[in-house]
């Protein structure tokens, strides 16, 4: 399926530049790129400035296909052709006559519609037959389209902020729990003494006055009879 929708774009890519070419004479709404998903329908108005034109024809470009031919006459539609893929998906109203514009409504897309769908107008000029084209309406059709998947991007960002909001909560709470466990085990936390063995006892040394020695030749008082003098 995504093989098929990237040659469908390579081709739409690749197309003419004449067809996207604005006519004065014809014109499509809306007349540019449009994003479907799968299952999804899209209108789609061709209008004409053109006086009795003889037939009218909604055509793909890139399967190079008819989806729709109408043939006027009597400014009413004679005959309705509608391409086997498309039978059944594609509105036709019943009281459609031949007027400036014709609506038609696409059904039940899928992905191998995605292609380039474009008006074409006949009719009779100068007795020869004149065919003039609109810009056509690109048509993409995805599983998803943009929208879609902007949301399911918010979404899943919204679930990483929310995952990491909680990891943050979780994380503060386990390091607020494991500060207060240390504090309280720091209050009541006490340090074992060092026990350390005992001194030798050490012998007391007894530092023994001396009493000092009498010599009585070093006395000069003359009152000590004992006491020698020198005359």
């Amino acid at each position: 399926m995504k093989g098929h929708w990237w040659s469908s774009v390579l081709g739409l890519l690749c197309m003419p530049a004449e067809v996207l070419l604005s006519n004065l004479a014809v014109s499509q709404n809306p007349s540019t790129i449009s994003l479907l998903r799968v299952n999804s329908s899209l209108e789609t108005t061709c209008f004409t400035s053109l006086s009795n034109p003889l037939s009218f024809t909604l055509r793909r470009k890139f399967q190079n296909e008819e989806v729709v031919h109408l043939h006027f006459g009597n400014e009413q539609i004679k005959k309705t052709t509608i391409a086997p893929k498309f039978a059944g998906r594609v509105l036709i109203p019943k009281d459609l006559q031949v007027k400036s514009a014709i609506s038609l409504q696409l059904s039940q897309l899928g992905l191998e519609d995605t292609d380039l769908y474009y008006c074409r107008w006949t009719l009779l000029e100068s007795e020869n037959l004149v065919t003039v084209t609109s810009n056509g309406t690109i048509i993409i059709v995805r599983e998803s389209v943009p929208q879609d998947q902007c949301e399911n991007t918010i979404l899943d960002l919204t679930l990483i902020s929310l995952s990491v909001t909680a990891l943050s909560v979780i994380l503060s709470l386990f390091i607020g729990a494991l500060i207060f466990k240390c504090k309280a085990f720091k209050k009541h936390f006490k340090p074992a003494r060092v026990v350390r063995p005992p001194r030798p006892e050490r012998d007391q040394h007894i530092c023994l006055r001396q009493s000092p020695q009498y010599c009585p030749y070093l006395v000069t008082s003359l009152n000590n009879p004992n006491s020698r003098g020198i005359q």
